[in-house]
């Protein structure tokens, strides 16, 4: 059985250790903050820090995957005997997939006898860290590179994603919600609940008023979805806000009698939410649909 090699990206959240065991290539996505490019590889970031700095009013930008990064990394595995098998975070709010059509076309002429397969994972942050996860198992199990690629396809859209965040300015300035939303959405004290969608890209799917509430959503949401044998642990990410992330983790530990592992948001997938945002990831049913951040009426007050 050929050899192959498993890589992904910087907004790729798992628990730290984990990149390391496993040796993992990461394709490095420059974040920009106050003018000063980060790559969080060469040039890094702590979250903290960057929080920090986002709660001051620092301005943040993203950028796709690095092209160059991606076909310096994939031409060394390439040279060195590998075929490649890359999760590419979600087409549905990044083009990052789409534009790694012309890197693969180059190096497929380059090395027409190795395989380079992308997958558009339609997943984010710990949804993207779980597949990776389970990916890794079905390599270890002795999968080859097309049962893996196969099993990407057939279950990305069993991997959930829930998130509540703190400050809505953060996903207007992202183009999540218009001014109008976000303005009304502050007065009235409404925390929404957002996931990804059937097409990866982030909505809507609760809105309640008040804090502890969204927690409770959020929870109900997730033992409402999740498929408990299917999960081997379940990801709460946070940004800078692990005591809420452990509020819920310890909730769900009761209630599903699973691991939780926590880890912060990666500073890609948080310079979009902010500070103080708590996601959960598991794999369960399938995903929800959208719906408007103010309309339609009511907001839940249960």
């Amino acid at each position: 059985m050929k050899k192959f090699v498993i890589t992904t990206d910087y907004t790729c959240d798992i628990y730290p250790e984990f990149f390391e065991e496993n040796n993992i290539v990461r394709v490095v996505m420059p974040i920009t903050i106050d003018g000063e490019e980060y790559d969080l590889e060469n040039t890094k970031i702590t979250s903290k820090d960057l929080y920090d700095k986002m709660r001051a009013g620092s301005s943040c930008k993203t950028s796709q995957a690095n092209q160059f990064d991606a076909i310096t990394k994939f031409n060394d595995l390439l040279n060195e005997g590998y075929d490649i098998l890359h999760l590419c975070f979600s087409s549905g709010v990044s083009s990052t997939f789409e534009n790694f059509t012309p890197t693969v076309n180059e190096l497929s002429k380059k090395f027409p006898d190795k395989k380079i397969m992308v997958v558009d994972t339609l997943c984010g942050s710990g949804a993207l860290g779980l597949l990776l996860s389970d990916c890794i198992k079905l390599q270890k199990d002795g999968k080859t590179i097309e049962e893996v690629y196969s099993y990407c396809e057939e279950n990305k859209l069993c991997y959930s994603h829930y998130y509540i965040v703190q400050d809505l300015t953060h996903l207007k300035k992202g183009g999540r919600i218009n001014a109008i939303e976000a303005t009304i959405g502050t007065i009235l004290g409404i925390k929404p609940v957002l996931s990804l969608d059937y097409a990866g890209k982030i909505n809507v799917v609760g809105k309640v008023r008040g804090q502890k509430k969204a927690f409770k959503t959020m929870i109900d949401m997730v033992m409402k979805n999740i498929i408990i044998p299917e999960n081997d642990f379940i990801i709460m990410a946070h940004s800078d806000c692990l005591d809420d992330a452990k509020e819920i983790g310890n909730v769900l530990v009761e209630r599903t009698g699973l691991e939780v592992k926590y880890c912060d948001l990666t500073c890609i997938i948080g310079s979009h939410v902010g500070p103080n945002t708590v996601a959960v990831f598991f794999k369960g049913h399938e995903r929800q649909g959208q719906q408007s951040l103010i309309l339609p009426f009511p907001v839940s007050n249960n």
